[in-house]
């Protein structure tokens, strides 16, 4: 219901999953992107929850061109 609410609002949405990620698994991520069509969607390729933390070279960019 909450995805859903931000679906409706039409509010930005980035969503960034590591691959290796045991918090939230694949199949959530597929079904989260069905729901939210709009987002900005990126895969990172060996990481895992904490990506960010991880791959700061990687996120950052990302996150900056995002958030501008």
């Amino acid at each position: 219901a909450c995805y859903e609410g931000v679906k409706e609002q039409g509010i930005p949405t980035l969503l960034t999953w590591g691959t290796l990620d045991k918090s939230i698994m694949g199949d959530s991520m597929s079904r989260l992107r069905d729901l939210l069509t709009d987002i900005e969607y990126h895969e990172l390729e060996g990481a895992a929850h904490l990506a960010h933390y991880e791959f700061p070279d990687r996120i950052n960019p990302i996150l900056i061109r995002f958030l501008e």
